[in-house]
């Protein structure tokens, strides 16, 4: 598991949309499908939503055809590609703060020097 994200629906009660992600960077990414196991870690969520997790899963590439996007979504969950991620990121990049923008860049630069926004 490598994300937690949650959105409460503003009434205070139980039972908010919760994600569970996993990120595939490599080549092997199709070799992560099934990382996300809710048998295994049910135990530890229950009390959190009180209503399953949706498990995520991301990619840093597109997937191409409905088809293929399809089956990694009915495989792995809630997908997001490169094309979603993108349309994500340039749909709140006027409301993101610029401290964390700046932050995120700084660390996106650690590993690709030459990143430009």
């Amino acid at each position: 598991m490598d994300y937690v994200a949650w959105k409460p629906f503003g009434d205070q009660r139980n039972g908010k949309i919760f994600l569970l992600g996993q990120c595939a960077c490599g080549n092997d990414w199709v070799d992560k499908l099934d990382d996300l196991s809710k048998e295994k870690l049910q135990q530890w969520l229950n009390p959190i939503t009180w209503a399953e997790f949706l498990p995520a899963f991301s990619v840093p590439y597109h997937i191409p055809g409905h088809y293929i996007f399809s089956y990694v979504c009915t495989q792995a969950g809630v997908t997001f590609d490169r094309l979603r991620l993108a349309i994500i990121s340039e749909q709140y990049n006027a409301t993101f703060p610029q401290e964390l923008k700046e932050k995120l860049i700084a660390g996106v630069r650690l590993f690709l020097p030459d990143y430009r926004t």
